[in-house]
């Protein structure tokens, strides 16, 4: 299922990309899921980004959904939004940028190729979209639920950088993602970047046919679930990286 979603339609970390890993075909695999929402979230909260922004709700300052690092210079929603964002502020952000919800396909649409959906994903192998109340109730990178989030971005690949580069960029999208580490494999960067509590997230990104790049935000839950990897147990965000890569 991952390597499907990636093939349907970062910031630079001080490394030349790298074509001498293998490449990666996983299985989909859970664990029990706890997802808090709307109604645990009577203060909002703040989140990474270079500005913030000022909640109508008084109590605290909620992040800014029109900050610099929500949205990148193509009019993208970008990763540090996925990663910083609980679920109903992101459908906010995606409503502000032209996103309506597709019900059919269980997706966000802007109607210019650009599209966003979570998967939830299981021990047992199998995995399901989500519904748009589901993706309400997740927390800031769906911390505490095995759930991926994918994303389409446009822009990125307009002739000016070789693909890696470009993928690279992408995945950065406003500059506000830390990137541990990265490579680039038959098309497909992989990469491990952190949300703002400093939790690793495995990340693949591909370039489209329509000239939009693909990608797909993998949390520690769902790393966790075996989806990622083949030997079974609960592996880390890390353990998937050093299969993949030694």
């Amino acid at each position: 299922m991952l390597a499907a979603l990636l093939a349907a339609p970062l910031f630079a970390c001080g490394a030349q990309p790298t074509t001498t890993a293998p490449g990666t075909d996983a299985p989909a695999a859970d664990t029990n899921v706890t997802d808090s929402g709307k109604k645990d979230d009577a203060k909002a909260d703040n989140a990474t980004g270079s500005s913030g922004g000022s909640s109508t709700n008084t109590d605290a300052p909620a992040f800014d959904t029109w900050s610099d690092d929500c949205v990148d210079d193509h009019g993208n929603v970008t990763v540090s939004a996925l990663l910083g964002l609980k679920g109903w502020q992101l459908q906010t952000l995606l409503s502000q940028r032209g996103f309506s919800w597709n019900g059919e396909y269980k997706r966000y649409e802007d109607g210019e190729g650009r599209v966003f959906l979570a998967e939830r994903y299981y021990r047992d192998g199998s995995d399901e979209t989500l519904g748009e109340d589901q993706i309400g109730e997740l927390d800031k990178g769906a911390t505490g639920s095995p759930v991926a989030f994918y994303l389409t971005v446009s822009g990125y690949l307009d002739g000016e950088d070789d693909e890696s580069m470009a993928l690279l960029k992408a995945v950065s999208g406003a500059g506000g993602v830390s990137c541990e580490d990265y490579r680039y494999v038959d098309g497909v960067l992989y990469a491990i970047v952190y949300n703002e509590s400093m939790n690793r997230n495995f990340v693949m990104a591909a370039a489209n046919d329509d000239a939009t790049v693909s990608i797909m935000v993998c949390n520690e839950d769902v790393a966790r679930t075996g989806a990622l990897t083949e030997g079974g147990g609960a592996p880390t965000v890390m353990d998937v990286w050093h299969e993949y890569f030694g």
